[in-house]
């Protein structure tokens, strides 16, 4: 799993040669990789349901 920050390359925010965040941009292997890929789906689906609390998962 490869968590990317932005998603689109933003070189005026991020001057760096990827244009994105370094410190939030990382890599999870193997059955870690698994399971943040479950966790990043299903709060993905809470705050599109609009469910209580929804506001407060970061974009």
């Amino acid at each position: 799993t490869i968590m990317i920050y932005p998603v689109v390359p933003d070189f005026r925010r991020y001057p760096n040669e990827q244009g994105r965040d370094l410190f939030v941009t990382h890599m999870e292997m193997g059955l870690g990789g698994a399971w943040m890929k479950r966790m990043i789906h299903s709060t993905f689906m809470y705050k599109l349901q609009g469910r209580p609390g929804w506001k407060v998962i970061p974009e």
